[in-house]
């Protein structure tokens, strides 16, 4: 346990510095963000940081995958890792059509998923397990390129995507030093040391976004952990969800809305759920610390339930009911404010 926490440590001091580096050179080539009226921030600000993060997660794990006997899935992660970030680093400097970047992520999702042991359920001992049969496959695939979407839309404001990284990496890390699985356990670390390395610049007031490149990289690490499990791909892909559920109901419900008023989903917003939190007058860092303490919740949860069928049916209860509970905190934020209107 020391030596992986130690191993942690220079992966977040590793993020940090190459995060550090990454800002000056941003700065020098005027590879900015620039504030327009969907935006959440005034002034310009260097985007493009997540490359940094995803450089510092991909070096270790080659590192790392030195002593894996059989790192096929790994290398599989790694080649759709770097398709997705090249792209996505692409398109932060000049937008690319939508259709390029969903040949990538769909490429991606399909490495890896023919690389691994395919996912038939989902659930833990305590719980019991849901068949997916014949169409795990397909959810995979959906599950895969609608997280590394997901992941992109919420990067809305600062520290909410790398805050939910740290945390969704540090749970799978638990669980994967649960059920010894060294590949989890090592890939769930880096990603949530190099996140909390990325947070301490991207904290509001925030100096750097990560950009596409560090959102979508995340989302998509993120949706294949499970995959990259040799023993224990439902109870992971449980945990996953529960870990990850404010970014899924705030994308799901606020698809599902605009959907209803027959808005255009492609079209760029700020409807959802964080957004209007900020946008009725939360702060940047209360909104993130929001979404940042339900995802913990919901990692206890998940990891508990493993275990435990008390912390299961918990669970199954408490989940849906704080997603409940944060579309009413909106709902009330907007109505103190009454010079809000939505956009």
């Amino acid at each position: 346990m020391l030596k992986q926490l130690a191993i942690a440590a220079a992966a977040a001091f590793a993020s940090w510095v190459s995060v550090a580096y990454f800002k000056k050179w941003a700065l020098e080539h005027r590879v900015l963000d620039i504030p327009n009226d969907r935006s959440s921030h005034r002034v310009p600000v260097p985007r493009g940081g997540g490359i940094a993060l995803v450089a510092t997660v991909i070096v270790a794990m080659i590192l790392e995958l030195r002593n894996d006997p059989s790192p096929r899935i790994a290398i599989a992660w790694m080649g759709g890792s770097v398709l997705i970030a090249v792209v996505s680093w692409l398109d932060d400097l000049k937008s690319l059509p939508m259709v390029i970047r969903l040949i990538a992520q769909s490429s991606a999702a399909a490495l890896v998923i023919a690389a691994a042991q395919p996912i038939r359920e989902i659930g833990a001992p305590p719980l019991g397990f849901l068949p997916f049969g014949s169409a795990g496959d397909v959810l995979m695939f959906l599950w895969i390129v609608g997280l590394t979407n997901a992941f992109n839309f919420m990067d809305g404001i600062d520290g909410i995507a790398a805050g939910q990284a740290a945390i969704a990496g540090a749970a799978a890390a638990v669980v994967g030093q649960m059920q010894n699985e060294t590949t989890v356990t090592f890939l769930g670390l880096f990603i949530a040391a190099s996140s909390i390395g990325f947070l301490l610049h991207n904290w509001s007031p925030a100096t750097i976004f990560m950009g596409d490149v560090g959102s979508a990289f995340l989302g998509y690490s993120l949706a294949v952990m499970p995959l990259m499990s040799r023993r224990s791909q439902p109870e992971l892909l449980l945990v996953d969800i529960c870990v990850l559920w404010p970014f899924l109901f705030d994308t799901i419900f606020t698809f599902a809305r605009r959907s209803m008023k027959r808005e255009n989903v492609l079209k760029a917003h700020r409807s959802h759920l964080y957004q209007r939190l900020v946008h009725s007058g939360a702060s940047h860092a209360s909104v993130a610390l929001l979404y940042i303490t339900l995802a913990t919740i919901g990692a206890v949860l998940g990891v508990a339930a493993l275990r435990s069928v008390s912390f299961a049916i918990a669970a199954l209860v408490s989940i849906p009911a704080m997603a409940v509970g944060l579309l009413a905190a909106v709902r009330v934020s907007e109505s103190r404010n009454p010079a809000y209107h939505e956009s």
